[in-house]
């Protein structure tokens, strides 16, 4: 028998990363959102937990940070 998957995902976008990570670098919020495409204000909604990023910027997110997919979640 093989084992049972979870009834929900519980992995959550981890909002204090990204700002982290992006302070890390000397990077202002327009930086990114410039690199990403997207406006100031949406990374901004991100790094307070207000939404979460869509699934197609994560690849911008990911070679931008040179972060995995999975290291954005907690």
């Amino acid at each position: 028998m093989s084992p049972k998957a979870p009834d929900k995902v519980t992995a959550e976008f981890n909002d204090k990363r990204l700002e982290e990570l992006r302070k890390a670098r000397g990077w202002t919020q327009a930086y990114v959102a410039e690199q990403l495409g997207c406006s100031d204000r949406l990374i901004w909604r991100w790094e307070r937990a207000k939404c979460t990023p869509h699934a197609t910027l994560f690849i911008g997110l990911d070679r931008l940070f040179g972060v995995r997919f999975e290291d954005w979640f907690k």
